[in-house]
């Protein structure tokens, strides 16, 4: 097991110990994860658990930079509750395939929570790493809500230099050079056009 692995099963620990307040669902989802987690352990069932994926997504996280107040300039450290969402989504993957075992996931914060920042990065890993074409598509009420996500996308991969020259943009778009994935704001005033978008990323802020 990997310290990051380690730091996400010591913060599950804490918030069935009352050692971190929880409310009852989030609660559940940690009682969830450890046993699927263990269930993973035990190698008889259909999926498994990558440590690696987990391990890679909190590196990559740290070529963002925080953008404002006084951590400007400083790498994202994802704190352990970061972890765990990356854990769940990134580490159950199943074994006839390698898929990834969540498709979906709703995450609910409270302001000033980096809930924006989270998922740019999830959004620019799946991206940027994805073996195949991967259309990302974040989409808002809003154009201002779908900008915040895509924002800070532009911003983490502009001051990365492991990311430098494998991108561009163009006509409102990011495009992988490496595998012709795209990253794409959305609105509802998107709809007028009727296009197909077939994502292979959905990102719905302000759900």
């Amino acid at each position: 097991m990997n310290w990051i692995m380690e730091r996400v099963l010591n913060y599950s620990e804490d918030i069935l110990n009352r050692k971190i307040n929880a409310c009852v669902k989030h609660k559940w989802a940690v009682k969830r994860f450890l046993k699927d987690y263990e269930a993973c352990q035990n190698n008889n069932g259909p999926f498994y658990f990558d440590e690696e994926a987990v391990e890679d997504f909190y590196w990559f996280a740290r070529e963002f930079e925080h953008t404002e107040g006084v951590l400007a300039g400083q790498p994202i450290e994802l704190t352990d509750f970061q972890l765990f969402l990356a854990a769940n989504l990134l580490g159950f993957k199943k074994k006839e395939n390698g898929a990834r075992r969540f498709r979906k996931a709703y995450i609910q914060l409270a302001r000033k929570n980096a809930k924006s920042q989270f998922l740019a990065i999830l959004s620019a890993f799946i991206t940027f790493f994805g073996d195949e074409k991967q259309r990302a598509f974040i989409a808002g009420w809003n154009k201002d809500q779908s900008d915040e996500v895509y924002t800070a996308v532009k911003e983490g991969i502009a001051n990365s230099e492991l990311l430098a020259g494998k991108w561009r943009e163009s006509y409102g778009k990011i495009e992988v050079f490496r595998n012709n994935s795209v990253i794409v704001p959305l609105s509802r005033e998107t709809r007028k056009t009727g296009d197909g978008k077939n994502p292979s990323l959905a990102v719905i802020e302000e759900y």
